[in-house]
């Protein structure tokens, strides 16, 4: 089987590292897959991506198309359809979370689109799903690659990276700058434990290996989103058993539920303040990759249910 993944090749690091490894796992499972990054930006951009995609399907032969982003997708309806092909036969979108949450424009033609348009659509979570409206959409978090994420040694973890062995780190995962990843919460929590002896770590467009790495040296995972799809650091830090604390967003509370050493907290300061300070003083981890394997959030149970989603396309 042969796949088309369209998405946006815009962030510094291109193609998003999400889809790079969703991708990857397709790959390992035996699927041949392509990426066609889509450049440029505002309507221009997209309407140019849309003749470039044209051509690259005109000249290609795939069996899915896979657009990831709602802008991605409706790129990828229209490039079908010039190209003399129905998207309603074998185009699936993958909705990530800031195409619904974003904006109300995007909501609503993504839902369009997804009813009338679109083959099959995937949310990240049930929120999601409830809010696109759509009762046939698809629940399908991303999947984490458990090779790469992995409990190991704090004290190492911490020597390796530079950190006193002797603090204690927070670690919050996201660019501070997006207002829905709330990074003044976090900075508020840490105002109010006022103990010298913790740190507030920040860490953004690192790798893979470095975000397992800095996982491992820390003492928790502090998530204070005001939403998200499917939250992949909180997923990650399961991986390697790094006790959460969260608000609720996404699905963070069904990823964590009944599972051991992990928070899930209103927005209130105080509450989180007081959970994170249960965590850091019982010093013990968290169950959560035995979670993340109940669940089926591994990246090969993932990309089994994808491949089920494909071949059940026409074609």
């Amino acid at each position: 089987m042969r796949v088309l993944f369209i998405c946006s090749g815009n962030s510094t690091a291109g193609i998003s590292p999400v889809v790079a490894r969703q991708g990857e796992s397709l790959e390992r499972a035996g699927l041949t897959l392509d990426f066609f990054p889509v450049m440029g930006k505002g309507l221009r951009g997209y309407l140019r991506s849309s003749f470039l995609l044209r051509r690259h399907i005109k000249s290609n032969t795939y069996d899915i198309y896979h657009g990831h982003y709602s802008l991605s997708g409706f790129v990828s309806t229209f490039a079908l359809i010039m190209a003399g092909k129905n998207p309603r036969r074998n185009l699936i979108v993958s909705l990530m979370g800031s195409d619904l949450y974003d904006s109300h424009f995007l909501l609503h033609t993504a839902r369009f689109f997804a009813r009338f348009c679109w083959a099959a659509t995937i949310v990240k979570s049930s929120s999601m799903k409830t809010l696109l409206g759509l009762s046939s959409s698809e629940v399908i978090p991303n999947g984490v690659n458990m090779k790469i994420f992995f409990p190991a040694d704090k004290y190492s973890a911490k020597v390796r990276l530079g950190y006193e062995v002797s603090q204690k780190l927070i670690i919050f995962i996201g660019d501070p700058g997006r207002p829905e990843k709330n990074y003044p919460l976090a900075i508020k929590v840490v105002e109010i434990l006022d103990d010298k002896s913790i740190r507030l770590v920040v860490l953004d467009k690192q790798s893979a290996e470095a975000v397992a790495d800095h996982l491992n040296a820390a003492d928790l995972l502090l998530s204070t989103s005001l939403w998200e799809g499917s939250a992949n650091v909180i997923k990650e830090a399961m991986a390697c058993n790094l006790p959460v604390v969260a608000t609720p967003a996404g699905d963070a509370k069904e990823l964590l539920d009944d599972c051991e050493g992990n928070f899930v907290t209103t927005f209130d300061p105080g509450e989180i303040a007081m959970k994170v300070r249960l965590v850091l003083s019982s010093g013990s981890s968290s169950h959560g990759r035995d979670k993340l394997f109940k669940l089926g959030l591994d990246d090969i149970s993932v990309a089994e249910r994808i491949q089920g989603i494909y071949k059940e396309m026409p074609r």
